[in-house]
């Protein structure tokens, strides 16, 4: 009986999304991860305020994980995205913030 496979990709995304929703968390902010099967949009960040009140103010979140976005000896992190997905990005209703996330 052969079982279905689960693509070692998996586990770099979810590493990302996991470590961006901690500091989210960590920073006094609300994340609200996409459930369902997303094209360009992982989650959303909503702004809350120095009194604790969530604000409404929200951002869209993109996360990419892996160690091939980190180049160069210096750590400098590089990332070109296919024009598809700028030209989703940039005609999103809301602003979207590009996270890069390094599984070291």
């Amino acid at each position: 009986m052969t079982l279905p496979s689960v693509p070692e990709t998996l586990w770099k995304e979810r590493a990302g999304i996991v470590s961006v929703a901690s500091e989210v968390n960590r920073l006094g902010l609300i994340w609200r991860e996409q459930p369902l099967h997303d094209v360009g949009i992982d989650g959303q960040i909503e702004l809350v305020d120095d009194e604790g009140h969530a604000t409404g103010r929200i951002v869209a979140v993109q996360v990419k994980s892996g160690s091939s976005y980190l180049k160069g000896e210096g750590g400098d992190w590089h990332f070109s995205p296919d024009e598809k997905h700028r030209f989703y990005w940039e005609n999103f209703p809301i602003p979207v913030l590009l996270m890069l996330h390094s599984p070291s």
